[in-house]
Parts: C-alpha cells; sequence; structure tokens
C-alpha cells in the first residue's frame, strides 16, 4: 500500500486521506452492503479536517487579504511560475495548477479577488458610457461651428462648438483608456510582492 501511495506522490493529507480510504475499503472488501456506510464515512473525514486559507498582510498599514481554495492565482517561486486554480491549502503550502508549494517558496503572486473584478466592471462601466458621450460632445461641437446666424449667434455658437469639440477630443480617449484599463484589472487581478509591502501565511479559515 505504501508504495502505491509513494509512487502517486501524494501530498501529506492526500496520503493520510488514501490510507483511510484504502483501510476502510479493505477492512469490509467493498461489500455492496458496506458501501453507502463507507461513503458516508469517508465524507465526515474529509469535513472533519481543518481547513486553511491563504493571509496576506500588508508590511506598513497591516492591511489584510484573505485568499481560499478555488482562486485563479499567479504564482512566482525562484525562477519558476506557476499558473492555475488553487485546489488546496495545508498549513504549510498550497496546491497550484497541480504542483504543491511551500509557503515559504512564494515570492509575487497574482490574484484574482472580488475586490479587482469589481473595480475592473466599474472601469468598464465609466468608459463605456464616457466613450459615447464624448463622441456625442464632438458630433455636437462641429455642428455648432458650422452653423450661421447673428454675429452675436455665431459667437456664442463658435464658443460653445469649441468647448463641446473640446471635452469630446478629452471625453473620448479618457473612456477608452477606463475600457482597457478594466478589463486588465479583471484579467490580471492584484498583484503582491512579498519582497516589498506583503506579508504571506497560512491560517485557518474562520480565524479571528
Amino acid at each position: 500500500m505504501s508504495s502505491v501511495l509513494q509512487a502517486a506522490n501524494l501530498h501529506p493529507r492526500q496520503d493520510y486521506l488514501a490510507r483511510s480510504n484504502m483501510a476502510f475499503a479493505c477492512s469490509f472488501d467493498m461489500h455492496p452492503d458496506f458501501i453507502s456506510l463507507y461513503s458516508g464515512t469517508f465524507s465526515i473525514l474529509q469535513d472533519s479536517l481543518p481547513k486553511y486559507i491563504l493571509l496576506l498582510t500588508n508590511a506598513k498599514t497591516d492591511k489584510q487579504k484573505t485568499v481560499a481554495e478555488g482562486a485563479r492565482t499567479k504564482i512566482w517561486a525562484d525562477t519558476n511560475i506557476f499558473k492555475g486554480v488553487i485546489t488546496s491549502i495545508t498549513r504549510d503550502s498550497l496546491l497550484v495548477g497541480g504542483s504543491w508549494l511551500p509557503v515559504t517558496a512564494v515570492d509575487r503572486l497574482r490574484v484574482h479577488t472580488t475586490g479587482t473584478n469589481i473595480a475592473g466592471i466599474v472601469f468598464i462601466t465609466l468608459g463605456a458610457v464616457t466613450t459615447p458621450l464624448g463622441i456625442v460632445l464632438l458630433i455636437n461641437g462641429i455642428r455648432l461651428l458650422a452653423q450661421t446666424g447673428s454675429e452675436w449667434a455665431v459667437f456664442f455658437q463658435t464658443l460653445f462648438g469649441i468647448l463641446e469639440v473640446g471635452a469630446g477630443i478629452v471625453v473620448v480617449p479618457l473612456g477608452i483608456i477606463s475600457v482597457a484599463g478594466g478589463i486588465i484589472i479583471i484579467q490580471q487581478g492584484k498583484n503582491f510582492n512579498l519582497h516589498n509591502q506583503w506579508r504571506l501565511s497560512i491560517v485557518r479559515s474562520g480565524y479571528q
């Protein structure tokens, strides 16, 4: 049994679960009458294991961010880069993209959080609103500049036309930049440099 587990290169928590799984199965020889009992016992065993989360603490402000299993991330560890979903967290390591990483080996990580997603959506929404507004200002400003009439009418039309064209020239690029920035924020997530401002640790879920 141990040779099978060793060949599978299981993490200690997986090894414990697998040993319990196999031992329980062998004791009853997987008799159909005991399958439901076995499944229930194994589920209870899994649920009883402690749950862990990543805790990022800003060294200057003590502001904290938590990252749980299921988060998409990109991790730099020495010269290696790991990308994927965090599928498991233990008291001293995490599983990303099929690779176990000791928490002490992480140099930098980029995480997709609820906050970054909301920020990205806000930027995209602002850009989607301001870009058409800028185009409308440009069109209306050009229309005013092209109108004719009395001397005073032409003066005010020219003045407002110049103001609207100028505003449109400013607003349209800002809208485009806002949309592009929102997309980048959503795709990239938030960056945490562990050699600069942030400290990374692993704590039990629900810690105080």
